[in-house]
């Protein structure tokens, strides 16, 4: 099967849960405090941060609950450097089809569509290759997250994880408790959006490797990457979590090594 036969069954899939889940109500859970703060990267972009304290019963070990702590940025990356000061590559022009292979990594970097003054709401996509380059793109004690770190926080939110086959899956609500709110810089009609802790999740699209041109999704959908690659595939790709305007699940799902796609940043 072909790259762009997966892309076309992973929409229909996503489009399909999209439906279903905007049918579920918020669950009640008991969310923690949290803390805010901010955090500056190497070109001085400042970015909110929040925190929280994961006490969850579902994270056990030896029989003791665990207590685990994550800071987040509340907005999406938006540096062209990496942490030494040297320059994340982009293209020329932005829609430039650079696909050669299925094993070869790009760290590149862009704003939507070339167009800058999408950078300051939306933040840029980034490569894979970019994101796990070890100059590090996220701020100093900072890092992408990892699958399981993404799940702490599902499960913290109260999700329940439905597969859908092959690793892929949602996370029940949890989309809706990430996004923001309203129709400001999310397209109508931004299902089941509370915003539950702040996070703030922006629509910031995606732009598609394979037929080397296609910026597409940005006020409709946000997908952002893990650091942890799917081994299970016949070329390389990495766990990605997509949320919609038609939807307040997570979608968890691996995309092509080379997209372009948003980060959020841990500490």
């Amino acid at each position: 099967m072909n790259k762009q036969n997966n892309y076309l069954i992973f929409f229909i899939l996503l489009t399909s849960f999209f439906f279903f889940d905007s049918c579920s109500k918020e669950d009640n859970i008991d969310l923690k405090p949290v803390a805010f703060g901010t955090v500056t990267d190497i070109e001085g972009n400042i970015y909110n941060t929040i925190t929280i304290e994961i006490t969850d019963g579902t994270l056990k070990s030896a029989n003791t609950i665990q207590k685990v702590t994550q800071t987040w940025m509340v907005e999406n990356l938006k540096t062209t450097k990496y942490g030494n000061g040297e320059i994340i590559e982009t293209t020329s022009p932005a829609t430039l089809n650079f696909f050669q292979d299925s094993d070869t990594l790009f760290n590149y970097q862009w704003a939507y569509g070339g167009d800058e003054s999408n950078v300051d709401i939306y933040g840029r996509l980034y490569t894979w290759g970019a994101v796990m380059d070890s100059r590090n793109i996220c701020p100093d004690g900072w890092h992408v997250p990892t699958k399981a770190e993404w799940s702490q926080l599902a499960i913290y939110l109260g999700g329940k994880f439905v597969e859908d086959g092959d690793g892929m899956g949602s996370w029940s609500g949890v989309g809706g408790k990430l996004k923001e709110t309203g129709y400001v810089h999310w397209k109508s009609t931004n299902t089941g959006a509370v915003n539950s802790i702040g996070m703030t999740f922006l629509p910031g699209g995606t732009r598609s490797s394979f037929d080397g041109s296609d910026f597409w999704g940005i006020t409709e959908r946000g997908v952002w990457w893990s650091s942890t690659e799917d081994l299970n595939r016949s070329y390389r790709w990495a766990w990605t979590y997509t949320t919609g305007y038609l939807t307040a699940g997570l979608w968890t799902a691996a995309y092509f090594v080379n997209d372009g796609i948003s980060v959020r940043c841990m500490r």
